[in-house]
């Protein structure tokens, strides 16, 4: 009986996924109101629930509820999905509004973005051993407050508003950014039995698939409905009215995310306390 309800959970959560993901990813550029769209997202939202209530009376569920009565868990967890939303969000929109927005050619988009991705490169095994040394949810605190100040320079300077407030902001995004993920997989980990680690470990996954798709899909509606129009196929165009517009509906919704990840490092610091490593 334990097997079978394994099976269920897993058929469940699989059917949610899939769905889930597939309605994100094409949501923003199908319309939220499309048949297809709305479909997809009912079936992910009543597979979630059946998944929940085949979970909670499975002997050996693939989620086990007792993940989530760590508070150190649900921080992680939620810093590690708040951030792959920044990331998903940031790395599809940005090149949308200058090289199919603004003429942009390629090469110097991908420049502009290296500001922003070569920290995820460079600084998580530094950022990773300070987590060590010093509070790991003040780790998290600085690294959203980084990507806060990123988006608010950027929104309300109208000297940063052009391509170098975007480099400016794409690398404080970058470096919180390098901030939050080592150390949110450490926070997530830190409490979790040896026995639940890989269940614990498949949840993170799926947490920044998730995330990913869903600062996609923020971003990419805000986009299509400030500006008026959809998100472009490969090869159109897109008319931002100015760069400034279309960088605006970006920084905007990042800034949000970047809020919510200091509410919940906030959050996690009043009940976490780290163990020596």
């Amino acid at each position: 009986r334990g097997q079978l309800g394994d099976a269920r959970g897993f058929v469940a959560i699989a059917v949610a996924i899939i769905a889930l993901t597939l309605g994100l990813a094409e949501g923003p550029t199908r319309g939220w109101t499309s048949a297809g769209v709305l479909l997809l997202i009912a079936v992910g939202v009543a597979a979630g629930i059946v998944a929940f209530a085949t979970e909670r009376r499975a002997t050996s569920p693939l989620v086990p509820a007792a993940l989530f009565r760590d508070r150190g868990y649900l921080t992680g967890t939620a810093a590690i999905t708040i951030s792959y939303a920044s990331a998903g969000a940031t790395v599809f929109a940005i090149p949308i509004v200058l090289f199919m927005g603004d003429g942009m050619n390629p090469i110097a988009t991908g420049a502009i973005m290296l500001s922003y991705g070569v920290w995820w490169l460079v600084l998580p095994p530094f950022t990773g051993r300070l987590a060590d040394r010093v509070s790991p949810t003040g780790m998290l605190v600085a690294g959203f407050a980084f990507g806060l100040v990123g988006c608010l320079l950027a929104s309300v300077v109208p000297s940063l508003q052009g391509i170098l407030g975007a480099c400016l902001s794409l690398a404080l995004l970058g470096i919180g950014m390098a901030f939050v993920v080592p150390t949110a997989n450490r926070i997530a980990m830190l409490n979790i039995d040896a026995s639940l680690r890989g269940e614990a470990s498949g949840v993170n996954m799926t947490s920044r698939l998730l995330g990913d798709l869903l600062g996609i899909a923020i971003v990419g509606t805000l986009i299509a409905s400030s500006l008026g129009q959809r998100i472009p196929n490969v090869g159109e165009s897109i008319d931002v009215g100015s760069l400034a517009t279309g960088l605006q509906a970006i920084w905007t919704p990042v800034g949000v995310l970047m809020a919510l990840g200091l509410v919940v490092s906030a959050w996690g610091s009043r009940g976490s306390r780290p163990q020596p490593s």
